[in-house]
């Protein structure tokens, strides 16, 4: 598997999966136990932390937008 096809594998099965469940589940069949999610403020690393920092990640997008449509 080449790094594009694991980014673009990421991408559609972790960041946008709003399942927790199912999101964990694609994480281990994507990455090592033992990976990192590097963010500009923090590291995390495993599967546990890895799938809670994306699911304040997602959280935190829908605030920006929610917060962007109330100005319109």
């Amino acid at each position: 598997m080449d790094y594009e096809t694991i980014m673009q594998a990421n991408l559609e099965l972790v960041f946008s999966e709003r399942d927790p469940a199912r999101r964990i589940e694609s994480i281990r069949k994507l990455h090592d136990e033992r990976a990192f999610l590097h963010e500009p403020h923090r590291s995390v690393s495993g599967h546990d932390a890895i799938s809670q920092a994306v699911t304040e990640l997602l959280a935190s997008l829908v605030e920006i937008r929610g917060s962007n449509s109330a100005t319109r």
